[in-house]
C-alpha cells in the first residue's frame, strides 16, 4: 500500500476474501472447490464457480469491481501483490 493510505473497512475486507481465496486455492484440488469453500466459511452459503470461457475449466480468478474512487486502491493491491500469497501454484 502506499504512505499514509488506510484502506477503508470494506476495501480490507475485500483484500481479507481475496486472500482466503487464494490460500484455499494452494490447499484444494480445485477452483471450484476453493471458491465455494471460501464463500461458504465466509458468508455462510457456499457460492457457485463459474468457469469463464475460453479459458481452462478451473482457472483461479476473481473478478475485482470497483467504484471509480477505488481505483488507484485496486489497481495499487494488485500491483504489488498479496503479501506471501501466490496467484498460482506450481502442479
Amino acid at each position: 500500500m502506499s504512505e499514509g493510505f488506510a484502506p477503508k473497512v470494506y476495501q480490507q475486507q475485500v483484500l481479507d476474501s481475496t486472500e482466503a481465496y487464494f490460500k484455499a486455492c494452494h490447499e484444494l484440488p480445485t477452483a471450484s472447490l476453493a471458491f465455494t469453500s471460501t464463500t461458504e466459511r465466509l458468508w455462510g452459503l457456499g457460492n457457485v464457480y463459474h468457469p469463464l470461457a475460453d479459458l481452462p475449466p478451473d482457472t483461479r480468478y476473481f473478478c475485482l469491481r470497483t467504484r471509480d474512487s477505488d481505483t488507484h486502491f485496486a489497481a495499487s493491491q494488485l500491483v504489488g501483490g498479496f503479501v506471501g500469497v501466490p496467484v498460482s501454484r506450481p502442479d
